[in-house]
């Protein structure tokens, strides 16, 4: 046999042999990895579940408790969004989509408001009032935006006469401070409130407390001030009272209250939050 012919041979085995090994051992090489890197997962999960006390390990009673836990977590979220779209509903409840008939119910409840709040508090017929009417009222797309506002005034009046010896120095809504430091129109889904009042000191806490308690306004403070009014402190004749007017026996103070008005729609973001 010639060198010629030997060499061929010799590399036409060569070749064959590095087919085969491409071919046959290659695939099982890939296998043995795959399975090697599978058991070494294996092995880590079980030094995992090693650790684990029996409470802990996924039993299938542990499974179906997850289940009944998750379903009734489904069930309470929707109670919560049923009960923050209602609480939405009834912050706009009352508007139509006629700006004139609701503008005209709007100024009978404002001067009807105007009216009591003068005559509990003593104030003249021609004295100038701490709150205002809202101002142009001519856009139909922001009814549930005025009705808002209104009710928010209206409750914080009402609440104020409720608390007898009260008064209002100066009530206003949706108008942001400039020293608040916050730039165009600040957040779209709250409004701003202010209101600076005398009350009985004794009965700050009550009046804040009602404030929060409110079923479908939700109000945030930002600012809670109160101090005393000396006005209120200097006496020439001190009176003695009776056990009945005890709660009317401390002096006015001062009280500021900053707060913001949310209005969002709970359900629409968690919907979008849901995909």
């Amino acid at each position: 046999m010639s060198d010629k012919v030997f060499w061929s041979l010799l590399g036409a085995e060569v070749v064959l042999w590095i087919v085969l090994f491409v071919v046959i051992v290659m695939p099982k090489m890939a296998d043995y990895d795959s399975v090697s890197a599978k058991l070494k997962r294996q092995q880590k999960d079980l030094k995992e579940y090693s650790r684990k006390i029996d409470r802990e390990l996924p039993t299938e009673d542990l499974v179906e408790a997850e289940k009944k836990y998750l379903g009734k977590w489904e069930q309470e979220i929707k109670r919560a969004e049923e009960f923050y779209s209602s609480r939405v509903s009834r912050f706009v409840e009352g508007v139509s989509s006629d700006l004139s008939s609701w503008s005209t119910r709007y100024r009978d409840g404002f001067d009807l408001m105007a009216k009591r709040y003068r005559s509990d508090v003593g104030l003249e017929a021609d004295a100038e009032l701490p709150f205002t009417a809202q101002e142009d009222l001519d856009d139909v797309d922001k009814i549930v935006k005025y009705e808002r506002r209104w009710k928010v005034q209206n409750h914080l009046v009402n609440l104020v006469l409720a608390n007898r010896g009260s008064t209002i120095v100066e009530l206003t809504v949706d108008r942001r401070l400039a020293r608040a430091g916050r730039g165009g129109d600040g957040d779209s889904t709250s409004f701003p409130v202010s209101l600076k009042m005398t009350i009985p000191g004794n009965r700050v806490v009550n009046f804040v407390d009602q404030i929060m308690k409110h079923p479908f306004i939700d109000y945030s403070i930002e600012r809670l001030a109160v101090s005393k009014d000396r006005k209120e402190l200097l006496f020439d004749v001190v009176n003695e009272n009776r056990p009945e007017d005890d709660e009317m026996g401390e002096p006015n103070v001062l009280l500021l209250l900053e707060m913001e008005v949310h209005e969002g729609d709970v359900m629409s973001s968690s919907e979008e939050e849901r995909g």
